[in-house]
């Protein structure tokens, strides 16, 4: 969805729901199984010193089934690509169950240290696994005296979980199918290791002859309360970057509402990108969109495009006026989607201004007036960290 000029990667991705029963709204969000990177995988098999074909089984001490993913026959490399996580920096208790299979004395005695509770080992596994961000296979390679047992490792590792994206399409408009739209995650880690996200490097990989996009991916559907009211009405929606994926899904509803004769609802859309030439994603529909009058503002924050940065919480500023009479007056519904660390903390602390600026409210009617769109379900947040 990016120019060639972005240094990142941002991907529209759809799925094919015929026959699988899946139903979604606009809203909901899609829970991907994802498998690890088959180069990761080909790494930790060689440092365990086992055959990646090797095909195994676990087996209760009884005799019976075992409850595990690995209850069934299947190959070391399934088994590491498609349930273990690989990736997390590890718990303490893996370093502690490790101790036992280091052979040299001070690697031994590190490990102690690491896994204690101690203020020293507190802080060396602070800055030595969780701020460098060291995988399972990295503990591996930084002691290299163990010998750790497959079967043990894979008892030590956590399982793999699956990573969850807001739908950005409309069963209205796309019945049979469901997009996300995905930013690819990758970065250096302070110790020098690149790091590529699991989901989204695994999304990235799909396309004509890879094996997930001929067997299929195992996708659910989890249900949100993110949804647009029960009665018709104004929608405002806030979400820069890939915050902007559920909007999607509720322009195209809205779309559809209003030819169904339901001329009462009405859009107005805040997006924040860096640059309209580099990273302003969808373009076409959501012009497409103002002009059919689905939406009836939009407004775009390009915040690298001037001196003075400029974000959606601007926008919203610039057009206090507008949100404040679709709140106060006509009772509009209020969305965020998007960075809750910095991006909602900002839109929020600008709703209150706008109450005071624009609704003439004092800081603490400012207040109890955002708390009170909140407790009526009017103020909706869709975001993560």
């Amino acid at each position: 969805l990016h120019s060639a000029a972005s240094d990142r990667s941002c991907r529209h991705i759809e799925f094919d729901l015929t026959g699988t029963g899946l139903i979604y709204e606009a809203g909901d969000h899609l829970g991907v199984y994802p498998e690890n990177d088959p180069d990761l995988v080909r790494a930790y098999a060689q440092r365990l010193s086992v055959d990646p074909e090797t095909v195994f089984s676990f087996e209760s001490s009884d005799g019976t089934e075992a409850p595990t993913p690995f209850s069934k026959p299947l190959t070391v490399f399934n088994a590491l690509q498609r349930f273990c996580d690989l990736t997390t920096p590890p718990r303490k208790a893996f370093l502690k169950a490790l101790v036992d299979y280091a052979s040299d004395a001070g690697e031994r005695e590190r490990l102690v240290s690491l896994a204690s509770s101690s203020p020293d080992g507190k802080a060396d596994y602070s800055k030595f696994v969780i701020a460098d961000q060291r995988t399972p296979l990295c503990i591996l390679h930084e002691f290299p005296s163990l010998r750790v047992p497959f079967d043990h490792l894979l008892e030590l590792l956590p399982r793999l979980q699956p990573r969850y994206y807001s739908i950005s399409s409309s069963p209205k408009k796309h019945p049979d199918r469901v997009h996300i739209t995905v930013a690819l995650v990758h970065f250096s880690t302070p110790a020098g290791r690149r790091h590529d996200g699991v989901c989204t490097s695994f999304l990235a990989s799909l396309g004509p002859g890879s094996h997930a996009f001929t067997t299929g991916v195992p996708v659910f559907v989890r249900r949100s309360n993110f949804k647009l009211p029960a009665r018709p009405g104004p929608v405002i929606m806030v979400g820069p970057g890939t915050g902007l994926a559920p909007f999607r899904g509720f322009t195209f509803e809205l779309c559809a509402l209003r030819n169904a004769g339901e001329v009462e609802w009405s859009g107005h859309l805040f997006f924040g990108c860096r640059r309209r030439d580099v990273d302003y994603i969808y373009t076409n529909e959501l012009e497409a969109f103002v002009a059919d009058g689905t939406l009836n503002t939009l407004h775009v924050a390009f915040s690298r495009e001037a001196e003075d940065k400029c974000y959606v919480q601007h926008k919203l500023h610039e057009q206090r006026d507008l949100v404040w009479r679709l709140l106060s007056e006509q009772q509009a519904s209020f969305y965020v989607c998007g960075d809750a660390r910095a991006m909602a903390k900002d839109v929020n602390k600008m709703l209150h201004l706008i109450a005071e600026e624009a609704g003439g409210k004092s800081p603490e009617d400012a207040k109890a007036f955002v708390k009170e769109l909140q407790q009526s379900g009017r103020y909706l947040q869709d975001v993560w960290f």
